[in-house]
């Protein structure tokens, strides 16, 4: 075996193997998009800002009568009128006169300026200035943001709050977003039983099919709980081939079956290629907990890992199962704090159109 620790090689092959945009295309409420994938560009309709504007309070002015003003010289301007909030045209201007305008309301094309409240010597109706003002002061011109057609927020990006708000100020009411992928999940054991029924001795519950829904939730998959399967191959195989006719992965906690063989193994055989197992003869690929993984690639995906019950179930989601739902979903790798795989754990897969890995050795499995 390698010394070096395969399972980052892995996760990383399998997640590249998985197809651009293999999830397909749904659209969605604005409103309901945040966390989601965008599936398409989304471009603007109209220009950002949409009209020319003011981005201070003040005065607007022709710029032309400021040009002479000084602290030796000012210049008089009387206030002609004032454009409010909501006012859809701005007042046509005389020379020499000023119109009161507060931030964002619409000023006219050409040679205009705005006096800032605090630069405007107040007298009356009227102000002076004692300094000339360049066209266009403190005026944000249509389109300087955003031209109608451009680029608002690419494709694959994941929406967030700002996302959100800068598609709503475009007035887009829907989104085309990656449809999250569906997965369906399988507990396998003759010993497992729902986790709400009685135990007994010999018997274990089913945590793990709810902890994996839930992991498949947060990684951006949409979780179906298939029920519990017995360890009968064709029974399971058949679940699994209808299972995988609507679903785009296949979680399967579960896999030893009596004896001590590896059950899944012969589960993967059934509906691909099984390229390294345990219970061969290349000796498979040892992990440092005795746990097993296998990973499956047909049309759609089955990636499967190993771990008993308690601790080792708990960490396997987030260390080798999150990365498949998330990259069907075009969602970026999760980056937080928490359990890592212990040095030495992997597992390997080879690159195919069909491809399939399995190394373990005895007790829970979890396939995702």
């Amino acid at each position: 075996m390698s010394e070096t620790p395969p399972l980052p090689a892995a996760q990383q092959a399998f997640a590249s193997a998985i197809p651009f945009r293999a999830s397909g295309e749904e659209t969605c409420p604005l409103a309901e998009t945040l966390g989601r994938t965008l599936y398409r560009d989304v471009t603007a309709p109209t220009d950002m800002p949409p009209y020319h504007r003011v981005i201070v309070e003040g005065f607007v002015v022709h710029s032309e009568d400021t040009a002479a003003a000084s602290e030796e010289a000012p210049v008089s301007f009387r206030i002609a009128g004032t454009v409010k909030p909501g006012d859809e045209h701005c007042p046509p201007l005389k020379r020499g006169e000023a119109l009161e305008v507060v931030t964002g309301v619409v000023v006219p094309d050409g040679a205009y300026s705005v006096v800032r409240t605090w630069e405007a010597k107040r007298e009356g109706d009227g102000f002076t200035v004692s300094r000339p003002f360049p066209p266009r002061f403190f005026i944000e011109d249509q389109g300087c943001d955003l031209k109608k057609g451009g680029v608002v927020v690419a494709a694959g990006a994941i929406i967030g709050a700002q996302e959100l708000g800068t598609i709503a100020a475009l007035g887009i009411t829907q989104l085309p977003v990656a449809r999250r992928p569906r997965v369906t999940v399988f507990s396998c054991g003759d010993e497992v039983i729902p986790y709400d029924q009685p135990l007994r001795p010999g018997l274990i519950r089913d945590s793990n099919s709810l902890m994996l829904c839930a992991a498949i939730t947060a990684a951006g998959g949409e979780a179906h709980s298939a029920g519990i399967l017995r360890d009968d191959l064709d029974a399971f195989v058949a679940a699994a081939r209808t299972a995988l006719g609507d679903s785009d992965m296949l979680v399967v906690s579960g896999g030893t079956a009596a004896g001590g063989g590896d059950f899944i193994s012969n589960v993967v055989q059934a509906l691909g290629d099984l390229l390294v197992d345990n219970n061969g003869n290349d000796g498979g690929v040892a992990y440092s907990d005795d746990k097993g993984t296998t990973f499956i690639n047909l049309n759609t995906y089955l990636l499967r890992t190993a771990a008993d019950h308690g601790r080792g179930a708990r960490q396997t989601p987030g260390v080798r199962c999150r990365p498949s739902p998330r990259g069907l979903a075009r969602l970026p790798p999760v980056r937080r704090g928490g359990t890592q795989p212990p040095a030495g754990a992997g597992c390997a897969v080879a690159r195919g159109q069909l491809k399939a890995l399995n190394h373990g050795g005895h007790g829970e499995r979890i396939c995702c």
